[in-house]
C-alpha cells in the first residue's frame, strides 16, 4: 500500500502544479499608469513668472471626498510638475488642480485658482507590458491679484 502512495504522489503533484500554473495565466493583470499635468505659473497682468505658489493635486472621486495625490511648490521660472502613480488606469480619471499664494505678499498677493483636468486613458505613451505609460498634459495658468 505504502508503494502505491509513491508511485501516484509525483504525478498527482505535477498534476496539480500545472493546473495551478495554467489558472494563473487566466488571472486579471494589474496595470499601472502615471498622470502627469506640469505647466508653467504667470501673473495675468504682467505675464512674468510667479515662483513660490502651492500647486494642489487632488484626485476626484465618487465619494464625498476628493483624495490628495501631489504637492509642488513653482519654481524661479513658475514651472510645476505633478505626478500621480496609478494602480486603476481603466477609466479616464479626473483632477482637481489648487494654486495658492502662500507667501502673502511677498511677491504680490495672487487669488486662489482652481481648475479641474479630465485626462482619458487613450493618451498614454511610452507604456511597456502592465505600465500603460504617462498620460502627460501641460496647462499653463495665469493668476489674478
Amino acid at each position: 500500500m505504502n508503494t502505491n502512495v509513491k508511485n501516484w504522489s509525483l504525478p498527482i503533484v505535477a498534476y496539480l502544479l500545472l493546473l495551478g500554473c495554467s489558472k494563473a495565466s487566466e488571472l486579471p493583470v494589474m496595470q499601472t499608469a502615471d498622470y502627469i499635468i506640469e505647466g508653467n505659473i504667470y501673473s495675468a497682468e504682467t505675464l512674468e513668472p510667479v515662483e513660490n505658489i502651492k500647486v494642489e493635486m487632488y484626485e476626484v472621486t465618487q465619494n464625498a471626498s476628493d483624495v490628495e495625490r501631489d504637492l509642488f511648490f513653482s519654481s524661479q521660472q513658475g514651472y510645476y510638475r505633478l505626478k500621480h502613480h496609478s494602480s486603476n488606469p481603466y477609466y479616464s480619471s479626473t483632477y482637481k488642480l489648487v494654486f495658492k499664494d502662500t507667501d502673502g505678499e511677498e511677491n504680490v498677493l495672487y487669488r486662489d485658482t482652481t481648475i479641474n483636468i479630465v485626462m482619458n486613458n487613450e493618451e498614454f505613451l511610452n507604456g511597456s507590458g502592465e505600465y500603460l505609460g504617462e498620460c502627460v498634459r501641460r496647462i499653463d495658468v495665469y493668476l489674478v491679484q
